[in-house]
């Protein structure tokens, strides 16, 4: 950092001056150092990307994890988690009218509605099973991407047994697959080795949107978060705009966005593994909703280059170079090995900003 006065100017200053000049220098240094140990992230992405997961990784990784109390704790969440994807299958069947055609019609009904009525604090274990085992339940949740799913039904079916035991602790991946949505403006502190992380996730719906403006401020780097495997879905405020789309048009209004022209910009693509298992599925084809794509229908990594080149397209056409990141946010090793490159970009665009590198 520059001296305040340099030159000539302080040659012809008294001694008391000189020493008043010194101690503005020194303390504005102390500040920019100060300054310069505290990075601000903002976590940025449409509802439903993947930002709380990004969170509790980064508390597992940085902060104090998840105690035995605190997991224990999630219980209720992890039934309300389960109850809500099995009311959001059911109402499915309700409404194309196939639910006649479950033999479990009459306890699917009444379940929806208890639900739906704030009747049910914890998951009725014995009829979750029953419908589970249901194959229309079974082939209705392969048309996930019709209606309005959450990405962790099978990953939570799948521990049903588990999670029915009385003495039921959620474990560390439970907790990493428990949805929960961002209202507002929520801050979180992380000591790395290099900085201490202030990490700050405001919520993704289209209303929590208009609140991003008062996070601008001084931030040093953005993390922009997309689902990749939300290709063939619609939002949930209005079910009709496509949740890649919309992604992508966000994307293109931060990108333009002159509050974060000094700021370094990352995009996760998120979601890998849920991709993959789309592809192979074959229900949907890439091209029926991004025309452009000219690959093969079932190759997660041409799939991937393709919506890689698409955002950087987008920050080519702005005249800004951003870094780009594959990840499954729920594994923790993976996601590790890809925080610990974006963490040296951070620190080091944060760095010279300060001029301290």
């Amino acid at each position: 950092m520059d001296c305040l006065l340099c030159g000539g100017a302080y040659a012809q200053m008294n001694s008391e001056d000189r020493a008043r000049t010194r101690q503005i220098d020194a303390q504005l240094r102390k500040e920019a150092r100060a300054a310069a140990g505290k990075v601000k992230l903002l976590l940025l992405g449409t509802g439903e990307c993947g930002k709380s997961t990004v969170l509790k990784q980064l508390r597992i990784l940085h902060g104090h994890g998840f105690s035995e109390q605190e997991r224990r704790g999630l219980r209720l969440l992890v039934h309300q988690n389960l109850m809500m994807s099995m009311a959001a299958i059911l109402e499915a069947l309700w409404r194309k009218g196939h639910l006649s055609q479950a033999d479990i019609e009459a306890e699917a009904k009444k379940f929806v509605l208890d639900y739906r009525s704030n009747r049910l604090q914890r998951a009725p274990m014995d009829l979750m099973r029953k419908l589970w085992a249901d194959d229309v339940v079974q082939a209705t949740m392969l048309l996930g991407h019709t209606f309005q799913l959450p990405d962790n039904t099978k990953y939570m079916f799948e521990q049903l047994d588990r999670i029915a035991d009385p003495d039921y602790v959620p474990t560390v991946q439970d907790v990493l697959h428990t949805r929960f949505a961002t209202t507002g403006i929520i801050e979180y502190h992380f000591q790395t080795p290099e900085a201490r992380l202030v990490v700050i996730d405001v919520g993704g719906q289209r209303s929590q949107r208009r609140k991003w403006i008062q996070c601008f401020d001084d931030v040093s780097s953005v993390i922009f978060i997309t689902s990749i495997s939300e290709y063939d879905q619609v939002l949930a405020e209005d079910h009709r705009t496509n949740r890649m789309a919309e992604s992508i048009n966000l994307f293109r209004a931060l990108i333009q966005e002159p509050s974060f022209r000094n700021s370094s910009i990352i995009v996760f693509l998120n979601k890998r593994d849920l991709l993959e298992a789309k592809l192979q599925a074959g229900q949907t084809r890439i091209r029926d909703f991004f025309p452009r794509y000219s690959g093969d229908e079932q190759n997660v990594d041409e799939v991937i280059a393709f919506f890689r080149e698409e955002f950087i397209l987008i920050a080519a056409q702005a005249n800004r170079q951003i870094f780009v990141h594959v990840t499954c946010a729920t594994d923790t090793e993976l996601f590790a090995k890809v925080f610990n490159d974006t963490r040296t970009t951070i620190v080091r665009q944060h760095l010279q900003r300060y001029d301290l590198l």
